[in-house]
C-alpha cells in the first residue's frame, strides 16, 4: 500500500498556485527527511525538476535559458517559478485606478495588426475574462483576418 507521501501531482498553473506548490512540495522534503541541497547532493532540485511536470519543466527551461535548471539551486529554480507564475502586483495599477482615457483616431486610418503580446499563466484567466468584457460591451472587435 503506499501512501499520499509516495507522490506529489505535476504542477498545473491554470487550477494550483506556485507558492502553495511550493510549500506542500517543501513540506514534502521535510516529510521524507530530504536534507537541505549541499555540496554535490540536490535531491530537492532533482525532485522539483521530476515533479513540475513536463509543460512546466519546458517553461522552467526557457525562463533559465541560456543556462540549464540542472545549473541553477533549488532555491534559484523556486524564484524563477514564482516570478513567472505569480507576478507581483503593478503599484502603477493601484495608482492610475479610475484614471480615463480617451483616444481619437484618424478617420480613414487603417487597423494595423500586431502580434499579441505573451501573458503569464497566472494572469491568462483574467485576461481572457477582461478582453471578453470588452468585446462584449464594443469596445474591441475580433478581427477576421490580418495582413
Amino acid at each position: 500500500m503506499t501512501s499520499s507521501l509516495d507522490k506529489i501531482a505535476a504542477f498545473n498553473p491554470a487550477s494550483t498556485n506556485i507558492n502553495r506548490y511550493l510549500e506542500r512540495l517543501e513540506q514534502y522534503f521535510i516529510a521524507k527527511g530530504v536534507p537541505a541541497d549541499t555540496g554535490e547532493r540536490f535531491i530537492s532540485r532533482a525532485t522539483l525538476k521530476s515533479v513540475i511536470g513536463f509543460k512546466s519543466y519546458d517553461v522552467l527551461s526557457d525562463l533559465c535559458s541560456p543556462e540549464a535548471p540542472s545549473e541553477k539551486t533549488y532555491g534559484d529554480l523556486a524564484t524563477i517559478l514564482k516570478d513567472h507564475f505569480a507576478p507581483k502586483k503593478l503599484l502603477i495599477a493601484d495608482y492610475l485606478e479610475g484614471v480615463t482615457a480617451k483616444l481619437e483616431l484618424k478617420p480613414k486610418a487603417p487597423p494595423k495588426f500586431c502580434k499579441a503580446r505573451p501573458v503569464p499563466y497566472a494572469l491568462q484567466e483574467a485576461v481572457d475574462a477582461e478582453y471578453r468584457r470588452r468585446e462584449s460591451e464594443g469596445i474591441v472587435e475580433k478581427g477576421e483576418f490580418s495582413e
